[in-house]
């Protein structure tokens, strides 16, 4: 799923409570089921807005807690941005149309690159899930 905001518009409650039910649809098509969708997310206001925390819970996402900086688990500035930057480095679009198409075509053919990604995220995420729950059982933090 791809979704490409107008130039001018910022991401706001609103519009992030619109791509998650896009998303919802998606993954209940894909999936065949309504089973709960684990969701990682940054701490932006949009994303920890009352009104999104609201649909959230009524769309059934599991949102996992984030710590407030883990640059590692950025992983669209660190392994998606920099890669789709490096692919269309020098390129010279005419329009946003045309600008669009290109990233909309990097996406679907980089699948590997994704699935890669993916992985890596995966044992990123498992590996701080074990770091909180050895530090809670420390007490060196306060999940």
């Amino acid at each position: 799923m791809t979704e490409i905001l107008e130039a001018g518009n910022t991401v706001n409650s609103a519009q992030y409570i619109e791509t998650i039910e896009n998303l919802r649809r998606r993954v209940c098509r894909v999936r065949r089921s309504t089973s709960p969708i684990l969701l990682l997310r940054d701490n932006a206001r949009p994303h920890t807005a009352h009104t999104t925390i609201d649909a959230l819970k009524t769309l059934k996402f599991e949102v996992l807690s984030h710590p407030p900086y883990r640059p590692h688990l950025a992983s669209s500035d660190f392994h998606f941005f920099p890669r789709l930057k490096r692919d269309i480095k020098g390129t010279h679009f005419t329009s946003d149309d045309e600008e669009k198409q290109a990233v909309t075509s990097w996406i679907k053919q980089s699948n590997e690159f994704f699935i890669h990604g993916m992985r890596k995220f995966i044992y990123v995420g498992k590996n701080v899930l074990n770091d909180k729950a050895t530090m809670s059982k420390n007490k060196y933090v306060n999940l």
